[in-house]
């Protein structure tokens, strides 16, 4: 995204917002790794636990008594739908240590955009004009 970097980027926060000066897309990119880092060093982003086994097999629901087989497909579902949001959690940690890792910031940019939905993460870029003559 192209900024002509009369811009300040906002981090919103819980209790407060934060403003930085951009004057260039580095500067936007420096931020952004910075922020992302501190946010590593104090824990925000970890490695989810990974979701527990049922214990039995979709193909073992069939051997199963009647009255269990509703709850017992219903819990392996479960477990299907928790392991997919491991994976997709577990990557994004992952691809956020590789950004502070490598010293990304356009990556870093990048990551705090997609999270910006995320509760307290929300962030954004305001242009400012420079008021002439007064």
């Amino acid at each position: 995204m192209a900024y002509d970097y009369h811009a300040v980027l906002v981090i919103h926060e819980k209790h407060s917002n934060y403003y930085v000066h951009l004057d260039s897309e580095a500067t936007l990119h420096k931020a952004a790794l910075a922020l992302l880092a501190t946010r590593l060093k104090a824990k925000w982003y970890t490695l989810p636990e990974r979701p527990k086994a049922p214990g039995y097999t979709l193909a073992m629901v069939d051997d199963m008594p009647a009255s269990l087989q509703a709850a017992a497909r219903q819990t392996f579902k479960i477990y299907e739908r928790e392991v997919k949001e491991y994976v997709s959690a577990s990557a994004e940690v992952t691809e956020i240590k590789k950004a502070v890792k490598d010293r990304d910031g356009k990556t870093a940019w990048m990551i705090l955009l997609n999270r910006r939905g995320s509760e307290y993460e929300r962030v954004e870029v305001c242009r400012y004009e420079k008021a002439e003559g007064i």
